[in-house]
């Protein structure tokens, strides 16, 4: 099992920062002001989207809290487009009058979080400083972590080097007990690259462990016909988004028989499951990183991937697939290179002891090389 997967889980503490207070079209933003404990080194009001957008442009924000009000979702797919607010956590502040589906509504439209003003104090603090420390977490890994990857997955010229870095730096980021690496196949499979297990101590795929006794996953079934939705990394395959799952085993989940399959086999039981698609330039799925069972970094528990582990899972796996292309790229240029080396010496043997100046054609080839080179 490689080193990189002992990891050290930090505890974050939220710091002292900046607020500020969307009123939304709902009650005023200072009655809500006076509830939010004294964590904030600022709290601003503002009361329109214009004064939001100028207020993010000038100052640094660490977090947007909003009332619910006729105006959350307009302001919320207007953030979207302010470059400046995609660094801010968005709280929704809800009350218990609040409809339940339109709180669902706003989260899925990007609020990260929401907390009941109903809540006693503590909890109150509580909740807020829980959401802080979830955005430092995720800035920090991406400062410190997914973006120094990035580069050395770039330069990587070692194909299963590569692979290995996708796989384990995930799991170290995300903190998670398991993870499997498919690439898809060019007859519509997804074959099984890399099994990595913490607590079983299992280590398969790659250049100098164990092979992986498992058959690629098809795709479709029923000669094709069928879309296979046995398995959350097909279904992530063929669809090209995102699925996080709680507990696979849910009465709610979607039915799998893949997962409790490998349980079976490995005498294992997966809970959370994350996995992410990779695509390439044309944004076609050539492969899915799926991560097993998130760990409490306090308790050790299994618990589910939450948005932070998500969005790090999904920039590693941009990160991944580019590098990928590019290392095919590289291969094919590599191969490129050698062809017409090949044929140059050839051409050059044919030449009577060089008294013939290089022929139009030769030019031609070394141009060639030289082309591919720069």
């Amino acid at each position: 099992m490689s080193e990189k997967l002992r990891r050290e889980q930090a505890k974050t503490k939220a710091k002292s920062t900046r607020a500020v207070i969307f009123s939304s079209g709902a009650e005023p933003a200072c009655e809500i002001a006076s509830q939010l404990p004294a964590i904030f080194k600022s709290i601003d009001s503002v009361d329109s989207v214009d004064e939001l957008g100028a207020l993010l442009q000038d100052q640094e924000m660490d977090i947007l809290f909003m009332t619910m009000g006729p105006d959350t979702h307009r302001v919320l797919v207007a953030l979207k487009t302010m470059p400046q607010a995609q660094r801010v956590s968005v709280v929704l502040l809800a009350r218990p009058s609040d409809d339940v589906e339109d709180i669902v509504a706003c989260m899925d439209n990007g609020a990260d979080d929401y907390i009941d003003c109903s809540a006693a104090p503590a909890l109150f603090k509580a909740k807020i400083e829980a959401s802080l420390n979830r955005r430092s977490r995720l800035v920090d890994a991406l400062v410190n972590s997914v973006i120094p990857i990035g580069i050395s997955l770039m330069a990587e010229r070692d194909f299963g080097n590569l692979l290995d870095t996708v796989l384990e730096d995930a799991m170290t980021l995300c903190g998670a007990d398991g993870g499997t690496l498919y690439l898809r196949t060019g007859d519509q499979k997804l074959d099984f690259v890399l099994i990595r297990n913490l607590s079983l101590g299992l280590s398969l795929g790659g250049q100098q462990e164990p092979p992986i006794p498992f058959k690629p996953i098809p795709l479709y079934l029923d000669h094709g016909k069928t879309p296979n939705s046995d398995y959350v990394a097909a279904r992530v395959a063929l669809s090209g988004e995102t699925i996080a799952l709680a507990d696979v085993y849910r009465k709610d989940a979607p039915s799998l028989s893949g997962p409790k399959e490998y349980d079976r086999k490995l005498s294992y039981h997966t809970t959370s499951v994350l996995a992410v698609p990779l695509r390439d330039k044309d944004r076609h799925v050539i492969g899915v990183l799926q991560l097993i069972n998130a760990l409490d970094p306090e308790t050790g528990a299994v618990a589910p991937f939450d948005e932070a582990q998500q969005k790090l899972a999904e920039t590693l796996g941009f990160l991944a697939a580019s590098a990928l292309v590019s290392y095919v790229e590289w291969q094919k240029l590599t191969g490129e290179l050698t062809e017409l080396r090949l044929v140059i010496e050839q051409a050059s043997q044919r030449r009577p002891g060089g008294a013939e100046a290089p022929s139009d054609y030769f030019q031609g080839l070394k141009a060639n090389v030289d082309k591919l080179r720069s």
